[in-house]
C-alpha cells in the first residue's frame, strides 16, 4: 500500500511540474504576443514582426553597412566551440550519461568545421532571396518568420511564438525544409 501512494505521489508531482514548464512556455508566447501584435488581432503577421528591433541582425553586422555578408553571417553563427573542451571541471567533458567525451581527433575537427561552412553557405544561399550576394535585414527577418511559422499560414500564433521544446527540430527526423511561400511581394504565406 506504501508502494503504491508514493507512486501515485511521484505521478502527481511529475504532472504538475510538467504543467508548470508548459505554462511557462505558453507565458512567453503570450508576452512575445503582446510586444508583437500591434493591430490586437492575437496574431503576428509578417508586417508586424518586421517592426521588431534588429538586435541579433545588427550584432552579426560588423561593417554596419546594414547587409549580412556571407562571411558576416557565418562569423555570426552560433556554432560548436571546441576551445573550452577538454579542461578539467567544465560540464562539457562528460555526456549525458556521466562517462567521459572521447576529444575529436584534429581530422574530425577540420571535418566538423567544413560542414559547418558548407551548411553556413547554404544557409546563406537560402535566405539570399534576391541573389545580390547579401542577405538584407528584411530577408533576414522572413527566414526567421518563415522557420516560426510553424502551420504555414503566414501568420504566427501565440503556440507558433512560444519556445520550443530542447531537442531537434521538426522532431527525430529533423525538420524537413519548407518552399519559400510569397517571394513575389517579399511577404511570406501570401
Amino acid at each position: 500500500m506504501r508502494k503504491l501512494k508514493f507512486l501515485i505521489s511521484i505521478g502527481v508531482l511529475s504532472l504538475s511540474s510538467a504543467t508548470a514548464v508548459a505554462q511557462q512556455r505558453s507565458g512567453d508566447g503570450e508576452r512575445m504576443l503582446e510586444n508583437l501584435d500591434s493591430n490586437g488581432d492575437n496574431s503576428v503577421s509578417f508586417e508586424e514582426f518586421q517592426q521588431r528591433e534588429p538586435r541579433a541582425f545588427n550584432r552579426m553586422d560588423s561593417n554596419d553597412d546594414g547587409v549580412l555578408s556571407l562571411q558576416e553571417f557565418k562569423n555570426g553563427r552560433p556554432g560548436p566551440s571546441m576551445r573550452d573542451r577538454g579542461r578539467r571541471g567544465n560540464s562539457a567533458d562528460s555526456g549525458d550519461d556521466g562517462r567521459p567525451r572521447r576529444e575529436p581527433s584534429e581530422e574530425q575537427r577540420a571535418l566538423m568545421e567544413e560542414m559547418r561552412e558548407l551548411r553556413a553557405s547554404e544557409q546563406f544561399e537560402e535566405i539570399n532571396t534576391d541573389g545580390d550576394d547579401v542577405v538584407s535585414h528584411t530577408e533576414y527577418l522572413e527566414m526567421i518568420f518563415l522557420n516560426m511559422d510553424r502551420d504555414g499560414d503566414g501568420i504566427l500564433s501565440k503556440g507558433e511564438l512560444s519556445p520550443r521544446r530542447q531537442g531537434r527540430p521538426g522532431g527525430p527526423e529533423g525538420r524537413q525544409p519548407r518552399e519559400r511561400r510569397g517571394q513575389g511581394d517579399g511577404a511570406p504565406g501570401n
